[in-house]
């Protein structure tokens, strides 16, 4: 669902290997003028088994490919926005 991702470190766990990734924040612009990338979202998956609800701000880029994965019955709401800091 990011556009900019870790690459995935392998944790050792009592049943095998689990794998994380750390978080990666995007900005632009310099010390005196600091624009943060972000987004809110909602997604429900819907399944035979019942459907899940997730929601939640990321600071990163929306990657529009991720609709593809999407399956017929899924929905998913996404708003991005710009956090500016500026220095006076």
């Amino acid at each position: 669902m990011i556009r900019y991702e870790s690459s995935k470190m392998a944790i050792p766990t009592a049943s095998g290997t689990s794998y994380v990734r750390t978080e990666i924040r995007v900005g632009y612009g310099s010390y005196r003028d600091l624009h943060l990338s972000l987004f809110a979202y909602k997604l429900t998956k819907i399944n035979q088994d019942g459907y899940g609800r997730y929601s939640g701000i990321i600071f990163n880029e929306f990657n529009s490919d991720y609709i593809n994965s999407l399956d017929v019955n899924d929905t998913l709401a996404v708003q991005e926005f710009i956090v500016r800091f500026k220095t006076r």
